[in-house]
C-alpha cells in the first residue's frame, strides 16, 4: 500500500506545490496512478503531514482535486479545504482562444484551479465532423497559456467569448455522437462544463 510519510519526499513535493508547476504535475501523476486506498492513503498523509510544511492548503489538495471523481474522496478535499476557510475555485472558463483553419476550429479552454494555476483544454473541432482531438493539461501555468496573436497547429488564435467556445465544443461533440465516433479522452476532463 502507498505510504508517501515513508520518506522526506513527500514533505519536500508539499513544499513546491505552492510555486513550481512540475511538483503540482507531478503529484497529479502520481495520485492518478493510485487505486482507491492508495489514493485514502495520500490523503491521510496530507492531513498529517500539512501542517509541518509551509505551504497553503489549497496548494496541497487542488492537485488532487482536479482529478478525483470518486464523490466521497472528493467530498473529504472540500470538506477539509473548507474547515481551513478554503474553497476550490469554480469550475468555469474565463479565458477562451479559437483559431480557424478551413471549417476546423482550434479551441482552447482555461479554467483558473488556484495562484497561477489554471487547468487548460485544446481542441480541435468540426461543426459537422466532431472533434478531431483533444489535449489536456491538468494544471498549467496562466502565464504558460496561449495568448491572442500566438500559433497553434497553424492557425492563428483570437479571443473568443468563454460562452461562444463551450458552444462550439458543445456542437462538436453532439456531431461526434450523431455519427457515433468515440471522443477523445482528454474531452471528458471537461466534458462537465459542456452540460
Amino acid at each position: 500500500m502507498f505510504d508517501p510519510r515513508a520518506s522526506g519526499a513527500f514533505r519536500s513535493l508539499l513544499a513546491a506545490l505552492a510555486v513550481e508547476p512540475d511538483a503540482a504535475a507531478a503529484a497529479i501523476e502520481a495520485y492518478s496512478a493510485l487505486d482507491g486506498a492508495g489514493r485514502d492513503a495520500w490523503l491521510d498523509a496530507l492531513d498529517a503531514e500539512l501542517p509541518h510544511v509551509d505551504v497553503p492548503v489549497i496548494a496541497a489538495y487542488a492537485p488532487v482535486a482536479s482529478v478525483e471523481r470518486d464523490p466521497t474522496r472528493r467530498a473529504r478535499i472540500v470538506a477539509t479545504l473548507e474547515r481551513a476557510g478554503a474553497t476550490l475555485p469554480s469550475r468555469e472558463v474565463t479565458h477562451a482562444l479559437v483559431g480557424r483553419i478551413d471549417q476546423d476550429r482550434i479551441i482552447t479552454l482555461v479554467v483558473p484551479l488556484y495562484g497561477a494555476f489554471v487547468e487548460q483544454l485544446t481542441c480541435r473541432v468540426h461543426p459537422t465532423e466532431g472533434v478531431r482531438w483533444a489535449r489536456h493539461t491538468p494544471l498549467w501555468r496562466l502565464d504558460d497559456v496561449p495568448r491572442a496573436g500566438d500559433e497553434l497547429d497553424g492557425a492563428t488564435l483570437e479571443r473568443l467569448p468563454p460562452a461562444v467556445a463551450l458552444d462550439e465544443v458543445a456542437h462538436a461533440v453532439l456531431a461526434a455522437r450523431r455519427a457515433a465516433t468515440p471522443l477523445p479522452a482528454a474531452l471528458s476532463a471537461l466534458i462537465d462544463l459542456l452540460l
